[in-house]
Parts: structure tokens; sequence; C-alpha cells
């Protein structure tokens, strides 16, 4: 591992190097006199193409260094992307719009996980109708349940330039480590509403979310609607109210079951007055307080769920609240 990561920064930092001393030239006072040379579109194109040949020239040295270019099964494809098989079933590839349930660690290439969705609970997107980058769309083209690969990105089938803070820094190539499974439990409550989500039939309820906004989270969540005035974050040790409503969905059930609504008052910050993953959506997005979230009922009440009130394992739960500052009420 010493060896790899030693090769990974020798090679970025020459291909920084090499970069740098195309952009400045010879004469650095002209490449810097932005007054006297205004930056035109032909610079940008050239940028550009210099860029891409930095990037690609990172990517082949990282392939060398990994030793998967003497990998038969390796595939270097025209895009960019880069993949090698460490198990392959030899089974037809999913077709457009399949469900793809994955098995993923996602990382920098120097290492760093910034993604990983494990057996019990893995990444599930629709091919070609999904904000997942493009390249994990092509990378779910070229393998079936049961492979085993690992692929690189370049920035531009990843998140490009503007990367998806603070996980993912801009223009930052992506590994990949991915196991295909099969969709064999497609049937369960949890899979079922990420199938509908991904094609489009599973919203927010429009009666509560009025322009909903999807939030990052490792399951379904939505927000709407500013704090009131006056417009600042909740601070610690400030009286809050929350009202929420309680739903469950089962296997055997395709519609929601209504456990009804809940208020109640505390100070934020005090611990064991709001569910952890309540708490750290609203921490994420401190300035907006109404809310829907959908989870498998492991993430809110944990595996075996919440019996006295007619939640099991296997279930999903959602939850609807309103956070306001008591001054507010």
């Amino acid at each position: 591992m010493m060896n790899r990561l030693l090769g990974w920064a020798v090679s970025t930092v020459m291909v920084i190097a090499c970069l740098i001393l195309g952009l400045i030239g010879c004469d650095q006072r002209d490449s810097l006199d932005f007054e006297s040379q205004p930056v035109s579109m032909e610079d940008l194109v050239q940028l550009n193409a210099q860029k891409a040949k930095t990037q690609k020239a990172l990517a082949d040295s990282l392939i060398v260094q990994w030793d998967w270019n003497s990998d038969s099964s390796f595939v270097d494809v025209p895009s960019g992307l880069k993949i090698v098989y460490r198990e392959k079933t030899g089974a037809s590839s999913n077709s457009l719009r399949d469900s793809v349930f994955w098995n993923v660690r996602v990382a920098l290439i120097d290492s760093t996980t910034i993604m990983e969705w494990r057996s019990n609970n893995p990444l599930i997107f629709h091919r070609e109708f999904s904000i997942w980058p493009s390249g994990f769309h092509d990378i779910a083209s070229m393998i079936s349940a049961g492979d085993s690969v690992e692929c690189l990105l370049p920035p531009h089938l990843a998140w490009g330039l503007t990367g998806q803070p603070p996980h993912v820094p801009q223009d930052a190539m992506i590994w990949l480590q991915i196991r295909a499974m099969p969709s064999k439990g497609a049937d369960s409550a949890w899979m079922k509403m990420i199938a509908d989500f991904e094609s489009g039939n599973f919203q927010p309820d429009p009666a509560w979310l009025k322009s909903p906004e999807l939030v990052g989270a490792p399951f379904l969540a939505w927000a709407d609607q500013p704090m009131k005035l006056p417009s600042r974050n909740l601070r610690i040790g400030e009286s809050v109210k929350i009202r929420m409503r309680t739903m469950v969905v089962k296997d055997d059930v395709n519609e929601p079951v209504d456990l009804g609504w809940n208020e109640w008052s505390f100070v934020w910050g005090a611990e064991g007055q709001c569910l952890p993953l309540l708490e750290d959506l609203m921490v994420s997005r401190p300035n907006l307080s109404r809310w829907e979230c959908w989870c498998p009922v492991s993430f809110a009440f944990g595996s075996s769920g919440l019996l006295q009130a007619g939640i099991e394992a296997g279930d999903v739960v959602g939850f609807q609240w309103e956070i306001q500052r008591v001054e507010e009420v």
C-alpha cells in the first residue's frame, strides 16, 4: 500500500509540474499580464485541452502503478473510463432502465473513502434515469449481477468541475470498487420505494412540501420553506418546537399507514429529544424548517424496529415534520 501511495504522490507531482510549465511557458510575465492579454475563448479551449491531457496522463500512470494494464480483463474505454474485472459471471449486462444494485466503495485516488454502500444497504439506481454521474451508467452497461470490478472515472464522467461538496473535491478523479448484486431484494418495501423514486413514481407529499428540495442523505429526504424571521440558524440552548407525523410502509401493503402527529418542545442541542437522523438533516440545512424523509426502519429505530408502535424489521418509516423557534409559535 505504501508503494502504491508513493507512486500516486510522485505521479501527481510530476503531472502538476507539467501542467504548470505548460500554462506558464517561458515568459512568466506575459502569461500573468491579464490586462494586456485578456483570456480569449481560444485560450480556454487550449486550457481545457491541456487539462484533459493532464488528466489522461495521470490516469494512465495510475493504471500502470496499480498493474491493471497487465490484466487480460482490463478495458480502456474511449470515453476515459477504465475498468478491470476481478470476477466476471458472463451473464448479460443490465438493460436500459433496469434497477442496478451495487455493493460499492467510492474513493479518491489517494484511497480516501467518500461514500460506501454495503450489501445490507446497496446503492440502487435506474440506468439512464437517475441523477448519478454518467460514468456510473456507463459501468452499469458493462457489468451484470455477480461481477466484481474496479473502475477509474475521469472527472467529466464523475462529478466534474464542481465536485459534490463537502465529500467530492472539484475536478476529482474517482476510484470505484463495485460488486454488482442480484435484484432479489427488489420485493422489499425499501427496494420498491427506491425503484419508484428512481422511475419518478415516488415524490414527497405536495400538500406538505410546496417546493421540495432533495437533500443528500443515505435515504430519501426533502426540505422546504426557510425559517421565519429572524433569519438565523438555530443556536445550542435555544427553545424549539417540533410537530411531526410518522408513517410506515410494510412489504404487504402498498399505501403508507399513518401513525398520526405528535408535538413537543425542547432545548436545541439536548440529547434524546429528536431522532439522530432527523437532527443530522436539520443541522445540514439549518435554514430550512419543513421536512419529509423515508428510510429503512434500521436507520431510525434499529434493526428490530419499534414493536410497541407496530413498526417491525423490514418496514420503511416516513416522517413529515416542521421545526420552529418557540418565539415564532
